[in-house]
């Protein structure tokens, strides 16, 4: 089971991400309205893709002298 933010399940189910100390309790989550936590979970999930796309992107960039901390060669 993947666990951070990339995690699929429900928003109860972010006692699994990697932080020490997770944002909102399960029992803040437990007393939200269903159609609130339909809507937080359709905005976490934007975000996640959002995230997955420019974590992509920077995978593509070639590190050179001129961009990072390599050393001229």
């Amino acid at each position: 089971m993947r666990s951070g933010l990339r995690a699929r399940g429900e928003i109860g189910d972010i006692i699994g991400m990697s932080h020490e100390t997770t944002p909102v309790t399960p029992e803040q989550i437990a007393a939200l309205p269903p159609e609130f936590r339909a809507l937080l979970q359709a905005v976490i999930d934007h975000y996640e893709r959002r995230i997955a796309a420019l974590e992509a992107e920077i995978a593509t960039l070639k590190k050179t002298p001129c961009n990072s901390s390599l050393p001229a060669g």
